[in-house]
């Protein structure tokens, strides 16, 4: 059942900031984040759908319901923002009371919620605390509270994790999606941090330029971005990119980039010229050492993970970075020469005019076909 629907919604700032004919459909109990960079439009999109800010065309919808135009505290929703919005001189218990009591329910009817609530949330211990006395975390978890304790029917979140440490970011992230299966809640997350995205969203939508790009589940957007926007903007460490040249030779493409080339099946590529200017694009977890035929390079940086390690190259023919991302005991010195080939994943192509995904080729593939 689809819970929100937006349709061609648009904000228009006359600053060439906002958005631009957004259309949504979110299911009943679905985790749904948009991911974007700042200016993107994802807050807007969020807003509007409070009733935070007017929306300039289109409609939006709640279980069939229109509620464009209706003011924030008509709409059966809870929000949850980045600077928790606490009531300082109310203690831990009178905020999650307080959007009870504006809706008139009984006092031993709070008092059974705010038990529940408290004691799912681990601030049992806190409630008689003022939001000054606490750490972060838990004004969060108080903040999430307040929210969960309305029962609404939709979820709002505008990056609430963005001011906690990396360390309990992570910790609030695992509780995030516990609690939102749990309570089965409806929930919009607006974040720019593309790990909170991946992590926590049952499906994505990517903005740039106040448009959605890109749709679709956390690991299809990953594996098969359609922009090199997309691709860029989703990983982390981002995915590699380096100029190449494709080529028409018969019934095949030929690929070249920083001195490696290889020949492509042309049922693979999307091309309308038998000449292009590409963008080609390769995970870090996809480069693998060989022993001749790839892309000369020397190791200039090594990061130890612990169980893994980032290694940075740089490309013997035009000097261009590439990280690797890699768990195999094939170590070398700072110097070394060596030859790399994306070879255990895929390899993108972007068309060097307008950064759209022209072609994706499994590397694993081409293993043996190098030239």
């Amino acid at each position: 059942m689809v819970r929100l629907r937006l349709e061609n919604v648009v904000k228009d700032y006359g600053n060439g900031m906002g958005v631009e004919g957004v259309s949504l459909e979110i299911e009943d109990g679905e985790f749904f984040v948009i991911l974007g960079p700042s200016g993107s439009g994802k807050t807007t999109t969020l807003r509007m759908i409070a009733g935070l800010e007017t929306v300039d065309s289109g409609r939006i919808f709640v279980d069939n319901t229109e509620i464009t135009d209706f003011p924030p505290n008509w709409k059966n929703m809870a929000m949850v923002f980045q600077n928790y919005a606490l009531y300082p001189f109310l203690s831990v218990r009178q905020n999650l009371e307080f959007p009870l009591k504006k809706r008139k329910v009984k006092k031993e009817e709070i008092d059974i919620k705010i038990e529940k609530i408290s004691k799912t949330l681990g601030i049992t211990e806190i409630l008689d605390s003022k939001p000054g006395q606490i750490s972060g975390g838990q004004r969060q978890r108080v903040a999430l509270g307040r929210a969960l304790i309305r029962e609404p029917l939709l979820f709002l979140m505008d990056e609430p994790l963005s001011n906690l440490d990396a360390k309990l970011r992570t910790s609030m992230r695992a509780e995030l999606k516990r609690l939102q299966k749990e309570f089965a809640i409806t929930t919009v997350y607006v974040t720019h941090d593309q790990i909170e995205a991946m992590t926590l969203a049952d499906r994505v939508a990517v903005m740039n330029k106040g448009r959605i790009v890109q749709l679709g589940k956390p690991d299809d957007i990953y594996n098969n971005p359609n922009s090199y926007f997309v691709a860029t903007f989703v990983g982390d460490p981002q995915m590699n990119i380096l100029k190449g040249r494709l080529e028409k030779q018969g019934k095949k493409f030929s690929l070249t980039f920083s001195g490696c080339s290889i020949s492509i099946d042309s049922s693979d590529i999307q091309a309308d010229s038998n000449s292009l200017d590409v963008r080609v694009g390769f995970r870090p977890e996809a480069i693998t050492r060989v022993d001749s035929n790839g892309i000369s390079a020397r190791i200039s940086v090594i990061q130890d993970l612990g169980n893994r390690r980032l290694e940075h190259y740089s490309v013997s023919e035009d000097g261009s970075e590439v990280i690797r991302y890699t768990a195999d005991d094939n170590t070398s010195s700072i110097g070394a020469p060596v030859q790399i080939f994306p070879g255990e994943g895929y390899i993108y192509l972007f068309r060097e005019d307008s950064d759209k995904l022209i072609g994706r080729i499994d590397g694993r593939s081409l293993r043996d076909f190098r030239s």
